[in-house]
């Protein structure tokens, strides 16, 4: 480095007094000045952002991204640089991953890495971007589908802008989940959350009410990496870009990540659930289970599917091929159970039930979709049967191919439904379990199917739709522990213009 001024020579001793853990960048003030002159300043370059996976590398991972490096994680201290030394994603990943931490983040370095894949001719498009979940199904399968479908079928569907070749299917998916699905190099990149310096040391203990109210969001919490970018990043972006408050951000980043920034969760972060209230014993349950047929709300069918909700009028409902869950909660007038992953929601009735456990699994996939079975532990808050607990699963499962080509993949997931059951020690617990179930996957299966695999398990079928009433009959179930309730009324209450009905099972609790 040339030193041509005194002010050079101030950022020379700041470079040398401060060490590598804070290298500065320094850049010229003057475009006009001779070459040697430079001035510390943390001057914004353009193109900040590199393309798809992070740092441009398919091998900068999550696993990556979170490896400690002197006291923060790898993540961390790209996203510092980016933000407050002014270099480039390419420069501040060569800076952590190539020189100041090759064995720890070394994955993150583009000059060593291999470059990521892609798909639709872009190079934002990689395979993580391809394969990620948006609203229940992967980018990757919504392009694919909009390319292979007819222009009738998609006109039947509410879609006028068929048909799809590559090019505009990728730029029809990209427009409808931006950030998401980065796949149309046409268009400039959704802006990702920026960049906020790591606090200053990495502890376990709980940071003051100012950031999410949780005594389990610790800073270690804050500044884990998800997806490329720290909770607390994401939190923060979620404040200043959509106007929402703290506690509302806190909650969309932890139920988004709920591995990863769960624990600041304003709703359940680090607490115990509340003591039961006291048991009356014997009180029923309306359990409902909805498939809302996964083809756009752009015909305006969410009020019919809000309205259908509130006609069944159900304590607790599964729904499947939702597209978007709050909308559809907030019209209906249910809540959402929190930590239940991209898919198969519950809604509850939050005056009559209060939620205290929650989450998911994942199943063997199909062609359509990546599968999970999710759920909930509620208490009984109000009218009758005050203090009674019980558990409600919901599924949606797999047709016959991919991961579900074997005939014996459905009653392999019943297993792990009544398995899982048991490890969340809800073996002896009233349990609900409701999905389209898609029996004909497992026709002929030697293990059986899911329904007999419950069955086996102590939850048999309660109620099953028969069509009716509109809609696809025998997909669509209900199943209900058996020695804890006695079900009543159940039956299909038309589709409120899905392709399935919407069915419900009245469910009293037995004498204990």
């Amino acid at each position: 480095m040339k030193i041509a001024n005194q002010r050079s020579i101030f950022a020379w001793i700041l470079l040398v007094c401060l060490g590598s853990s804070f290298i500065f960048r320094v850049f010229s003030s003057n475009p006009e000045q001779s070459k040697g002159t430079v001035a510390l300043r943390g001057r914004a370059v353009p193109e900040r952002k590199l393309a798809g996976a992070k740092c441009g590398c398919d091998s900068c991972t999550d696993q990556v991204l979170n490896t400690l490096a002197d006291g923060h994680s790898c993540g961390s201290r790209i996203d510092w640089a980016i933000g407050n030394m002014g270099l480039s994603e390419s420069e501040a990943c060569g800076l952590i991953g190539g020189e100041e931490y090759p064995s720890k983040c070394g994955g993150c370095n583009p000059s060593s890495c291999p470059a990521p894949s892609s798909h639709c001719n872009c190079n934002r498009c990689t395979d993580a971007v391809w394969n990620t979940i948006a609203d229940g199904h992967s980018c990757g399968d919504r392009i694919s589908w909009l390319e292979q479908t007819d222009v009738a079928t998609l006109l039947s569907l509410g879609i006028a802008d068929g048909p799809f070749d590559q090019a505009s299917a990728c730029r029809a998916v990209s427009e409808q989940f931006p950030g998401t699905c980065t796949c149309d190099c046409s268009s400039t990149p959704v802006e990702a959350p920026p960049a906020s310096p790591p606090t200053p040391m990495l502890t376990g203990e709980p940071i003051d009410n100012t950031m999410c109210g949780c005594s389990s969001c610790t800073d270690q919490v804050l500044n884990s990496v998800a997806e490329g970018h720290t909770c607390r990043n994401r939190i923060e972006w979620i404040k200043a870009n959509q106007g929402l408050s703290e506690a509302d951000s806190c909650q969309i980043v932890a139920d988004e990540f709920p591995s990863i920034c769960g624990k600041c969760d304003v709703d359940r972060c680090g607490s115990s659930p509340p003591p039961p209230a006291p048991v009356s014993n014997i009180g029923s349950i309306k359990a409902m289970s909805y498939n809302t047929e996964y083809s756009g709300y752009a015909d305006g069918r969410l009020p019919d599917f809000a309205s259908k909700i509130r006609e069944v009028d159900p304590d607790v409902v599964g729904i499947q091929e939702c597209q978007d869950a709050n909308a559809l909660a907030s019209a209906s007038g249910y809540d959402v159970v929190r930590q239940t992953g991209p898919q198969n929601y519950i809604f509850y009735k939050p005056g009559r039930l209060q939620v205290l456990e929650s989450g998911f699994m994942s199943i063997p996939r199909d062609n359509y979709s990546e599968r999970t079975i999710t759920w909930g532990k509620f208490r009984v808050v109000s009218g009758d049967g005050i203090g009674n607990e019980f558990w409600f699963f919901n599924t949606h499962l797999p047709h016959r191919h991919n991961e579900a080509s074997d005939p014996n993949t459905h009653a392999r997931i019943g297993r792990l439904l009544v398995a899982k059951r048991a490890e969340l020690n809800a073996a002896n617990t009233p349990t609900i379990v409701v999905g389209d179930c898609n029996p004909f996957a497992s026709d002929g299966a030697p293990e059986g199917s899911f329904e007999s695999n419950l069955a086996s398990g102590g939850i048999p079928k309660v109620y099953q739709a028969r069509g009716n009433t509109g809609g696809h009959a025998g997909l669509d179930k209900i199943f209900a522990s058996a020695g804890h309730w006695t079900a009543s009324n159940a039956a299909d209450r038309g589709t409120g213009r899905s392709d399935h009905p919407a069915i419900f099972v009245d469910l009293l609790t037995k004498d204990a």
